[in-house]
């Protein structure tokens, strides 16, 4: 129970913390869409992209094996500041000869996938190669808290971070009037001042240096872990790349403008996940775990399956108070996008036992086979339904993705599910959206009747019973 109890608290703690980004990235939506033309949003999304990458290479998986591995080395602080030491000195040399062979060549390598590079090269995604090698550090000391249950630390740390860059953003396209290189530096400076600031952390718990003896059983878990990283960013970011080859690059900035506000839901299950994963790893040798481990999963897909039909439904007046006309056709992604990263909530709960039991090799191959889906959907749908077509092909890839994971997990570490309650859940809500939107899209008090009727049709399906209803109330 206590165990529960502190998974509770920590997913509200990661949750309530996301409202910050969430509020920022809300605030920032109609600057890009006023400030920025579709274009100019376009060279900001192509550079985030980079950056993505670019981070996903040098810190190679580590990030996950930080918290993996902090339960084999709690109880020996010396040894564990030996590890997470050899995991920070390994990402600062990788991260150090990317960028500096980006620097010098990075205009050939990147011109072979991205459309016109040498408009945007220098000084848009030079600036972004420096903010993905600055950025490479924090990440792994928020990993290192996250298994030691500190989530307020976290948060608070991460919170510095995201004001700063959404002030900074603010203050370079705002009122310098800087546009798309205005919103790179703010990320630059952001990013020096959060490393700064993580600094006197990094001392306190690193011992610079790599221990050979434990960079075999790093590398066995971490290197397993790039393919389906990569994977990971194609499937999220390879669409704009598309979008740009095969519409205009201001079809791009109305895209992500769409995919930002979907992406919502994409905080909210990280938020879980990263209590979800410690919670999992300190407690799964208990015989009863995996019923445990059921029932709350269930309980998770209730909860983002509620919030992700009220994000759908509503997405049209969110949207239509933030940007201007020009933007008008971002509202058309949103559900899509909404529905994937549900999917991709459920993906990271059953893809945990694999790491727990640190077979990542397992999972090497689920993001690439959903990738090359998503990819393939991309080009072919992209011609036929527009900006549309991406966000279908997100969702259908995340649900690819979730299956195969979930096959493979229950073949390692068995979790009883009732996938009845999953095709239920997910229904009900897929169908009271497409009545809502089909008949009412313009009507906010029927739509609201439509979202209150949720809770009863998962009742009346034997999805929930009162008296769970009555211990969560108990828990939280």
């Amino acid at each position: 129970m206590q165990g529960i109890k502190q998974l509770i608290r920590n997913s509200l703690i990661y949750n309530l913390g996301n409202l910050l980004p969430v509020l920022i990235n809300v605030l920032l939506i109609p600057v890009y869409a006023r400030v920025l033309s579709p274009s100019d949003y376009g060279i900001v999304s192509i550079a985030e992209t980079i950056i993505r990458i670019l981070v996903i290479l040098a810190t190679m998986g580590t990030a996950n094996a930080v918290v993996r591995f902090y339960f084999d080395f709690k109880d020996d602080q010396a040894q564990l500041k030996r590890y997470f030491g050899s995991i920070v000195s390994i990402v600062i040399g990788v991260g150090a000869i990317l960028t500096a062979a980006l620097l010098w060549q990075g205009e050939s390598i990147l011109g072979i996938f991205i459309r016109n590079l040498g408009n945007i090269f220098d000084p848009y995604l030079k600036l972004a190669i420096w903010v993905a090698f600055i950025s490479t550090l924090p990440p792994l000391l928020f990993s290192l808290y996250r298994a030691q249950n500190r989530a307020l630390t976290v948060i608070a740390l991460q919170s510095v971070s995201f004001l700063l860059n959404g002030g900074l953003i603010v203050y370079f396209t705002v009122f310098a009037h800087e546009g798309a290189l205005g919103v790179l530096k703010g990320y630059l400076i952001a990013s020096i001042a959060t490393l700064l600031v993580t600094a006197p952390f990094f001392i306190r718990n690193t011992s610079i240096g790599i221990d050979k003896k434990m960079l075999s059983p790093l590398l066995r878990f971490s290197l397993p872990l790039i393919p389906g990283a990569l994977a990971a960013w194609l499937m999220t970011f390879i669409d704009r790349v598309i979008i740009n080859n095969m519409l205009e690059i201001s079809d791009v900035g109305i895209y992500t403008i769409g995919y930002s506000a979907g992406m919502a839901m994409y905080l909210i299950v990280l938020g879980v996940q990263r209590a979800w994963v410690p919670y999992f790893f300190g407690h799964a040798d208990a015989d009863n775990a995996p019923y445990v481990f059921a029932k709350l999963t269930k309980y998770y897909l209730i909860i983002i399956s509620f919030i992700g039909l009220m994000g759908s439904l509503f997405s049209k007046e969110f949207l239509s108070w933030l940007i201007s006309a020009d933007y008008s056709q971002s509202v058309t992604v949103v559900a899509p996008v909404i529905l994937g990263y549900v999917f991709h909530g459920l993906y990271l709960m059953s893809v945990t036992p694999i790491f727990y039991k640190k077979r990542t090799s397992v999972s090497a191959w689920f993001y690439p086979v959903a990738a090359i889906l998503n990819i393939v959907l991309n080009i072919w749908w992209i011609p036929l339904w527009g900006i549309v077509g991406a966000a279908l092909a997100t969702t259908v890839s995340f649900v690819l993705l979730f299956l195969i994971t979930l096959t493979s997990a229950q073949k390692l570490y068995y979790i009883p599910y009732r996938y009845w309650d999953f095709v239920a859940i997910l229904g009900a809500a897929l169908i009271l959206y497409g009545v809502g939107h089909t008949y009412w899209p313009e009507t906010i008090w029927l739509k609201m009747i439509i979202v209150l009727i949720y809770p009863v049709v998962l009742y009346a399906c034997r999805c929930i019973r009162l008296q769970e209803v009555a211990k969560i109330k108990k828990l939280i």
